[in-house]
């Protein structure tokens, strides 16, 4: 039997084209991960983040290497 182990930290490389939905799949990645306080935290940082900013990490979005 194997067993399942989740790290605590680390990082993840995404790779795929401008537009091919990475941002959305690392979104969706991280609400599974969370627990129910941590996701409700979250989206209140992000909706918090989205009204101070109008579009947030876009001015980056097509310069990255």
């Amino acid at each position: 039997m194997m067993k399942k182990k989740l790290a605590k930290q680390g990082n993840v490389l995404v790779l795929g084209s401008s537009g091919s939905g990475k941002t959305v799949h690392c979104a969706r990645v991280v609400q599974a991960l969370l627990s129910e306080q941590q996701l409700n935290d979250w989206r209140k940082l992000r909706k918090d983040i989205q009204k101070n900013e109008k579009n947030t990490g876009d001015e980056h979005h097509d310069n990255q290497p």
